[in-house]
């Protein structure tokens, strides 16, 4: 998470990250809030695949794997396909069952 976390805030000055997760199970939940004074939205629309893919990275190298308790939104299956070269992710679209978003 200290990866990641440092990644991000590289990659994005100022963004806040509001992670939040499951202690039994080791399931965390990245939450990224636009910079101080900035608008929500517009940041969210402006790096959502900026922050996917160095999230997905992150889960890569560390050989993590993304898992869903509610399905993995269909929206992002696409986006978990293009990482599977790089790790566990690979497994990811077996694993869960797709939903509409």
């Amino acid at each position: 998470m200290a990866v990641t976390d440092a990644v991000l805030r590289q990659a994005l000055p100022g963004v806040r990250l509001v992670n939040f997760g499951h202690l039994g199970d080791c399931n965390l939940h990245y939450n990224m809030q636009a910079p101080e004074g900035g608008d929500q939205q517009s940041f969210l629309r402006a790096h959502e695949e900026q922050v996917n893919s160095l999230v997905y990275d992150s889960v890569a190298r560390f050989e993590g794997s993304i898992s869903a308790e509610h399905c993995v939104g269909s929206l992002k299956l696409d986006k978990l396909e293009q990482h599977k070269s790089r790790g566990p992710l690979a497994d990811a679209r077996h694993q869960a069952r797709a939903r509409p978003e």
